[in-house]
């Protein structure tokens, strides 16, 4: 890689347009980059991995702030790069996304996109190859071989950068090998190991945990004390042993419940046998009873009949026994009324009737019906009596309503003034208290106005944070990709660099057998074809298999199709690249966490002022109301209180007319003018007059028809034997008492037959003959036997659930076992392995993990390349060493093998690199810088970077030391290199006649070349 010229404009500090002709600066193989501090050095080289990769090396890449501050805001910024990529010269137009002015969008400025220009310099002029930047990234990609990341160590050397490096520990200088390398791979691959011993010590613990819970659950089913085996391997045998002793007990359980069941047959019919005895002992004795009862009895039985026998002849009396008893009902139903009216007038009117009291308390039942009737003609006058005084307290009662009314309109009237008068009083007190209840809503309404100013910008302000959120959501999945494209990458960069050596080697061969064939014709004495020299004396000689145009053919296929998965490669790193940079400005720097914070922030806020716009207009109405009832408030205080006299004056009218009413009351009814008192009397007297008359009627109507039917029930009785109706009604009987004396006389015959048929019985004989079976004793034998043989059968159905239980449990510690071995075998290999990667197994001597190996082989090659430039810029003092020993900043386990030391000859020591003084720092390194980019050059395909840069670092040098170095730069110059120095140094403007100055003004900087 050549670089021929450089144009810039509106790029970094430069204003205008600045050209840079580096193929004139490159004459003399090294020149100077300088300026003061702020002039736009570092910009330059930016520019020029701008326009190679589309972007600027670290924290610097911001693509809105690369267009100059000092330009013309509508000036284009652009980078063109005039450069020699893998023998192709290419002209490279670039410029950065940026925000031109504009007069149409509401913020004032449009944001212009990326965009390039890429072109390919044929014959003598110019050939567009893309203006796509995925395509121009993968066609320089392709030609230089390298990563943006990979060029600005190689290319761009920062010394700073590598004194970090020199001094830094082991984790960060891990971080920069794995990044320039590529070794991501094999750490990846201890991981998986590290995670693949996990899962299978998972899997393993999962399955032995499994084994154990069966095995636990075998030692409780079988209620056994004795602890597990301690080795799994032995757990089968002593499951079987369980199971077998389970088997035995159930054999002997079974043998003692077939002899419980013939004991307990035995039991139960000897209990049969004897409860049937006992029975018909029963029965006899039943039957000897019953005949003795019925001989006992006959007496009663032949009253029994006797009574049936009356109860014929009183039937023929009883026609008229119910009428007889229905008078009699009537009657003394009719005398407790009776009673009952009468004593309520003789409360009420104790002079109305003579005597009346003292006939009540001998009972009206007593009372001769000539007297009822005398009572009945003098309870008819006082009720007309007591008719006449109603009429004349109903026309009183009606003045006292009037005075009733008269008082309550005046009382109504002095409440009403009462309550105009509090109005006054409450309107008063509100329209003093409403002024500061205005004030609170006008205050409460500026602050609801506030916040509705901000509803439409809190709206804004939520859609766009729901954006950045989704944005900083998506971008782990998107960062995910690109890593994955990353590898993907770099794979296809190895195979690709694989098959350029491949194709190199045969073309090598084939050059190497072009020259033996050439040899093979020479003759001594006879000129050189080639060479027209008569002289041989080395004549090539080729050993190995001739090669044809068809393998290097095959090679150069091979070539090209890696080239294109490569570009393939490239091309979706570059669009994963993409999404990551538009994603990340689109998610606004916010991680996922901040991003639904700020979100949930602006959420709550936009619902704080959406409600507040909501409450607006009904505050603004309780506004306007407060206001209007203000202005209401005196007009309502003047109506309460004219509305207040004429309700007293209404009152006192009132009240007059009242005392004049009262006055002929209290003369009628007495100082306490209870008329409803005495209107309340006498219709208690009139309604208890009235009751009186009626029961005294109905007793006398009653007593009347009850001698009419006593009369006729006599002469009845007579006539069939009776004395009179009471005593043939003594001897009746109803049906149910004649069919209880019946059904007894036939029970007493039926009773004595069918004891005499169970005495006669030959069995029951014998049963009474016998001796008294012992039921209780058969009975307990029996029982005892039934509960025996229960609780043999329980034990026996127990033991066979548990041998069941037990059997299924052991074939499940069956399984569990041969999931569990195979999978303690895979774990002790997993962890063989991991153990051994991580670099702390026993095995592992250097205990040094896999990715640590792999990086320690890089850094030995780096150390190899960089002393064969620290060991002539030191006068042979220093050597880098590099050991495999852990240093101090190598904290993790497995993390040795990227220690460094120097060595100093002149004393044999070993010293630490922070040791050394800020010019032996620079000048290790700056040889560790470029024996780095050498190593990291071959590894990207052998790349010749015939352009390089070093960036400051020159002023801690004292004046020998910066001799030696230049001298380290002079030899960078071999083979056609240029090398461009970044430096303020004095010393340095003198040391280097080629030089580009740039110039700092306050409308930007420019360049100037001098020598």
């Amino acid at each position: 890689m050549r670089v021929h010229g450089l144009r810039m404009t509106a790029f970094g500090p430069f204003a205008g347009r600045v050209d840079l002709d580096v193929d004139a600066l490159s004459e003399h193989g090294l020149f100077l980059l300088t300026g003061p501090t702020g002039a736009g050095k570092t910009s330059v080289l930016d520019a020029i991995c701008f326009g190679l990769y589309g972007r600027v090396p670290g924290a610097r890449q911001q693509a809105d702030r690369l267009h100059s501050d000092h330009a013309d805001p509508g000036v284009a910024p652009e980078v063109q790069l005039d450069v020699t990529l893998a023998g192709r010269r290419l002209r490279l137009n670039r410029s950065p996304r940026w925000q031109r002015p504009s007069s149409r969008a509401r913020s004032g400025h449009v944001v212009q996109q990326a965009s390039v220009l890429a072109q390919e310099r044929v014959g003598d002029g110019w050939t567009t190859l893309s203006t796509r930047i995925d395509e121009t990234q993968h066609l320089v990609d392709e030609l230089l071989g390298m990563t943006c990341e990979q060029f600005t160590q190689v290319a761009m050397l920062p010394q700073g950068q590598f004194q970090e490096f020199l001094r830094a520990g082991a984790d960060d200088r891990r971080k920069v090998l794995e990044q320039l390398f590529g070794t991501q791979r094999f750490r990846d691959v201890e991981l998986w190991l590290v995670e693949h011993r996990r899962t299978t010590a998972a899997a393993a613990t999962s399955a032995r945990q499994a084994a154990c819970s069966a095995a636990d659950q075998l030692r409780g089913a079988g209620h056994i004390e004795e602890p597990v085996p301690d080795d799994l391997l032995d757990w089968q045998a002593w499951a079987d042993a369980v199971v077998s002793a389970a088997r035995h007990e159930c054999d002997d359980l079974s043998v003692l419940v077939g002899q419980s069941c013939q004991q307990r047959d035995e039991a139960r019919r000897a209990q049969a046998v004897g409860a049937e005895v006992a029975s018909l002992q029963q029965r006899g004795l039943r039957a000897h009873q019953l005949l003795a009862d019925v001989v006992a009895t006959q007496g009663d039985a032949d009253q029994q009949a006797e009574a049936l026998r009356a109860a014929d002849r009183a039937r023929q009396v009883t026609v008229l026994l119910e009428p007889l008893a229905e008078a009699a009902a009537r009657v003394a139903a009719a005398d407790q009324p009776a009673a009952i009216a009468l004593t309520d007038v003789s409360g009420l009117l104790p002079h109305a009737l003579d005597g009346l009291q003292e006939m009540l308390d001998e009972g009206v039942s007593e009372v001769s019906t000539q007297r009822l009737s005398g009572w009945l003609s003098g309870l008819d006058g006082e009720r007309s009596r007591h008719e006449q005084t109603s009429e004349r307290e109903q026309r009183l009662a009606l003045d006292v309503a009037r005075a009733a009314v008269l008082d309550s309109e005046a009382a109504s009237a002095g409440r009403q003034a009462a309550q105009a008068e509090e109005t006054v009083t409450r309107l008063r007190t509100e329209s003093t208290d409403r002024p500061a209840a205005i004030d609170t809503l006008r205050t409460r309404i500026d602050t609801a106005r506030r916040l509705d100013a901000t509803h439409d910008h809190l709206h804004h302000a939520v859609h766009s944070a729901r954006q950045q959120a989704d944005a900083a959501n998506r971008l782990p999945a998107i960062d995910s990709a690109l890593r994955a494209a990353e590898d993907t990458a770099r794979q296809a960069i190895d195979t690709h660099q694989a098959a350029v050596d491949h194709r190199l080697n045969i073309a090598r061969r084939r050059l190497a057998g072009a020259a033996a064939e050439l040899a093979s014709r020479l003759i001594d004495g006879r000129p050189c074809d080639v060479c027209g020299s008569a002289v041989h004396p080395d004549p090539a000689v080729d050993d190995s298999v001739p090669l044809g145009d068809s393998d290097e053919a095959a090679a150069e296929r091979a070539e090209t199709d890696a080239a294109e998965r490569r570009a393939r490669a490239t091309s979706t790193v570059q669009r994963a690249q993409a999404d990551v940079t538009e994603t990340t400005a689109a998610a606004g720097g916010f991680s996922t966490a901040r991003a639904d914070a700020h979100l949930v922030e602006c959420a709550n806020k936009l619902e704080q002022a959406a409600a507040a716009r909501a409450r607006l207009p009904g505050l603004l109405a309780q506004l306007a109301n407060a206001e209007q009832e203000q202005a209401r408030a005196g007009e309502q205080v003047d109506d309460a209180k004219r509305l207040a006299a004429e309700l007293r004056a209404t009152a006192a009218g009132r009240r007059d007319a009242w005392s004049q009413l009262h006055t002929g009351l209290v003369d009628a009814l007495g100082p306490a003018v209870d008329i409803a008192a005495a209107q309340q009397h006498t219709q208690r007297c009139r309604l208890a007059l009235e009751a009186a008359i009626d029961a005294v009627a109905e007793l006398l109507t009653a007593r009347a028809a009850h001698e009419t039917v006593t009369a006729q029930a006599d002469r009845l009785a007579r006539r069939h034997e009776f004395a009179d109706a009471q005593a043939a009604q003594a001897c009746a009987l109803d049906a149910t008492s004649r069919n209880q004396l019946q059904s007894a006389l036939s029970g007493r015959e039926q009773q004595a037959a069918g004891a005499t048929e169970v005495l006669a019985d030959p069995a029951v004989r014998n049963a009474l003959a016998a001796l008294d079976p012992n039921i209780e004793q058969l009975t307990a034998s029996a029982e005892a036997a039934d509960n025996l043989l229960d609780r043999q059968r329980g034990q026996l159905a127990s033991a066979e659930r548990t041998t069941a239980r037990l059997i299924e449990l052991r074939q499940l510690l069956t399984r569990c076992l041969a999931q569990w071995q195979p999978r303690h075998e895979a774990h002790d290999v997993a962890a063989s392995l991991a153990t051994l990667a991580e670099g702390k197994s026993a095995d592992n001597h250097q205990q040094m993990s896999l990715s640590s190996y792999v990086l320690a082989a890089r850094l030995e090659q780096v150390v190899a390349a960089a002393n064969e430039r620290l060991v002539p810029m030191t006068s042979s003092r220093y050597v880098l060493e590099h050991t495999v020993q852990r240093s101090a900043g190598d904290r993790r386990s497995g993390a040795g093998g990227l220690g460094l030391r120097i060595r100093d000859e002149w004393t044999g020591d070993l010293r630490d690199p922070s040791t050394l003084s800020g010019g032996e720092t620079f000048q290790t390194s700056l040889a560790l810088a470029l024996g780095l980019a050498d190593v990291v050059g071959n590894e990207c395909g052998g790349t010749q970077l015939q352009t390089i840069f070093v960036d400051e670092g020159f002023g801690s040098l004292d004046a020998d030391s910066l001799d030696e170095v230049l001298d380290e730069l002079d030899r960078l110059r071999d083979g056609g290199r240029v090398v461009g120095v970044v430096s303020h140094v004095d010393a340095m403007r003198e040391r280097i006649p080629t030089q580009l100055n740039l110039v700092k003004t306050r409308a930007g900087s420019s360049l100037a070349r001098t020598g």
